[in-house]
């Protein structure tokens, strides 16, 4: 009795600590425990054949169906358009929905579904993230209500009925009184999330913007150079990117090269990332992006010529901004260190952390949860980066 207590005791440390993955933690405490005979072989695998174990097993999997077929986005996007920028309006549609999911699905995974919903929709709209994911988390318990499968207690309930000699319950046996615990949780939390969440004075959320509109909000034409590689710049053609030592020397990185060929109806324009084994060549123009001091003295050292115009266009390449999920993996992380232009060749060219917009020394910055950022790559790269919602969240940009 008191190693399992003491075994106990100790799963709860690392349940609360959490560094841990908590399956692991769960498989530790059942292999001490049949270790030392407190369990028997088959009494500890046993719970591995129950029809619970299997079921909860099944609604993670429908959980993350639900998520990779584009069902939660549609799902976010029918609330946003009906919420209409309204708060409370969209308070009360996230909850009902959260509850229906959670109906059919774990309350973590529920939870997995809703959150880049809220984080997109608050980000694009003037509604705040923290009025909408306070009332997530009570929203999928209480749907766990309405349903047989809703959450692991009713199908425990359930099972202790039969095996007892009584009838089963039904699927939708809770329904009754789930929705009535829904409508008093509404009622309950709208005032509650008012009170507790106070909006900081002057902060205020803006609506999606077109990508110039993103581009002259992170000052990025004060920060952009452009420049030719004309015949002068003779010591640059042919060299790769990485033998210039762009950051150390000077404090900047080359965003992209592109390319002009004319055609007999026009002229065609290659956009090409930089990479670090990319090769310039005569009449390629530079993007710099970085410190404009750098910039003159790499111009006066290989000869570039400055073209008098920092504006990007957008063609194959475009910017757009993502938000940092509470459960991503990049939190606490070094910006140098996230590997985002490595795994999905993007530049990070700012952060909007609140109101306030980060552009200096970025690799040195630390991500943090709720940031916002800014970054530049192919379109089919941010498209690609959107498909990972348990990370970050891409919000769309028009042009």
């Amino acid at each position: 009795m008191v190693l399992t207590i003491i075994t106990l005791l100790i799963t709860i440390v690392f349940f609360i600590w959490g560094r841990i993955r908590s399956d692991i933690v769960a498989m530790m405490a059942l292999m001490v425990l049949t270790a030392s005979g407190v369990l028997t072989t088959q009494e500890a695998l046993s719970g591995f054949s129950s029809p619970i174990v299997l079921m909860m097993v099944g609604l993670f999997i429908v959980g993350g169906a639900i998520l990779q077929t584009g069902l939660a986005q549609s799902v976010g996007n029918s609330i946003a358009r009906l919420s209409g920028g309204n708060e409370t309006r969209a308070f009360v549609l996230v909850m009902l929905a959260t509850a229906v999911i959670g109906a059919f699905v774990s309350n973590t995974g529920t939870v997995a579904i809703m959150m880049p919903i809220i984080m997109s929709m608050a980000a694009t709209s003037n509604i705040r993230a923290s009025r909408l994911l306070m009332p997530v988390a009570f929203a999928g318990s209480l749907g766990g209500m309405l349903t047989l499968i809703g959450t692991p207690p009713n199908l425990v309930i359930s099972e202790t009925l039969q095996r007892a000699g009584f009838k089963p319950l039904g699927f939708f046996s809770f329904f009754p009184t789930g929705v009535i615990v829904i409508v008093i949780g509404v009622l309950v939390l709208l005032p509650l999330s008012l009170w507790l969440i106070k909006e900081a004075d002057g902060k205020k959320r803006r609506k999606g913007q077109s990508l110039s509109a993103l581009a002259k909000q992170y000052h990025l034409t004060e920060k952009i150079y452009k420049y030719h590689v004309g015949k002068e710049a003779r010591e640059l053609n042919g060299m790769r990117v990485k033998e210039l030592d762009l950051q150390r020397r000077y404090g900047l990185t080359l965003l992209e090269i592109r390319s002009e060929r004319k055609r007999a109806f026009g002229k065609v324009i290659d956009q090409h990332m930089a990479w670090a084994d990319s090769v310039i060549s005569h009449g390629d123009i530079l993007f710099f992006y970085g410190d404009q001091a750098g910039m003159q003295r790499l111009a006066a050292d290989y000869r570039l010529q400055n073209l008098r115009g920092s504006h990007l266009d957008f063609y194959d390449i475009g910017i757009s901004e993502i938000v940092i999920l509470p459960t991503s993996r990049l939190i606490g992380t070094r910006i140098k260190d996230s590997r985002l232009r490595e795994d999905y060749a993007l530049n990070i060219l700012g952060i909007r952390r609140d109101e306030e917009r980060i552009t200096e020394d970025l690799g040195a910055h630390r991500l943090h949860n709720g940031d916002i950022l800014l970054v530049q790559g192919k379109w089919d790269a941010i498209i690609q980066m959107n498909q990972e919602n348990e990370n970050w969240v891409a919000l769309g940009a028009q042009t």
